[in-house]
Parts: C-alpha cells; structure tokens; sequence
C-alpha cells in the first residue's frame, strides 16, 4: 500500500477537530480504495491511513513529522521526490507555525535538491522558491525576497498563463 500519515491532535484541546479530519480522510481513502486503489507505474496500489497523535502540540507534530522524513530518507534517499515533498510539508508547517527563520532553513536546504530533481522552472519547484520568498518577507528581509517572488511569479505564469489561480499571487 502507500503509506499517508496524518499527524493531528487526536487528543488533547483540540481532540475533536482531530477526529472530524481523520473521519473526512478515511472516507476519501476508502473511497480510493473501493475503485481499486490508484494507479502508479502501471499498478493499483491501495492507499494506508496512518494517525500519528500530535496530542496538539506543534512541537511533538514538528518531531513527528521530522522523524518521518528521516525514515523516508533513508529508505528512499534524500533526493527523492516523495522526501523532497514531506521536507516542503515541514517547512509549510513551519511558516504556519510563524516559526520562519525555520521555514527558511528547510527552504533553502530544499530548493537546490527540488531544482535538481524536478527543474529550475517546475510548478513544484516554483512553490519552493515562493515559499522561500514568504519566508523571507515575514522576517523583514524584503529586499532579498523579492528575486524569489519575481521568479516564482513569471515562472508560474509562463508555465500556467496569467489568468490560473497559481499565478495570481
């Protein structure tokens, strides 16, 4: 199966919200499920919920999340795509978190392998890059955001047009 962890406060303050979102996801994977799963490298492959309890707590959802990727890392390697894609799932979280001097760091280790992977002008690649210019923007360093924002922005609408909601920004 693929593995998908949803790591939520299942418990704690905010249990209850937890528990709504794991309810609206199984019913989404189940769905999958029942279809036969979703198609990669010309298989079905069944989807897997895992529920990781944050006990809503950031920090134990930052550890949660930081063990996954280095489980991911090592099986996959650092460079893969799927490790690419938590790395940019912790640094989303960490700009959420206001925590984005962190944010930056994750980007900025992220943009080089993600550009080498996927291509300097990928869709992908172009959310890093105005990820990292967000980051960078909260922390007051305008001046250097704006090279991150302006490629993100003219890549985005070279690849999508002007007029999809990616490019409006």
């Amino acid at each position: 199966p693929i593995r998908l962890a949803v790591i939520e406060g299942f418990s704690g303050p905010f249990a209850n919200a937890g528990d709504s979102v794991w309810r609206n996801l199984l019913f989404a994977v189940d769905r999958v499920n029942a279809r036969g799963g979703v198609r990669i490298g010309g298989r079905q492959r069944p989807l897997q919920l895992d529920r990781l309890d944050s006990q809503g707590q950031v920090e134990e959802a930052i550890a949660m999340l930081r063990e996954l990727i280095e489980r991911r890392s090592a099986r996959l390697g650092a460079d893969h795509p799927a490790t690419l894609t938590m790395r940019n799932s912790l640094a989303v979280f960490y700009l959420q978190a206001r925590r984005f001097a962190d944010g930056e760091r994750e980007l900025r280790g992220l943009l080089e392998p993600t550009e080498r992977q996927h291509g300097a002008d990928n869709g992908y690649t172009l959310k890093v890059v105005g990820n990292l210019g967000g980051a960078l923007r909260q922390q007051g360093k305008i001046a250097e955001s704006g090279p991150y924002y302006r490629r993100a922005m003219e890549g985005t609408r070279r690849l999508y047009g002007t007029d999809h909601p990616n490019s409006i920004m």
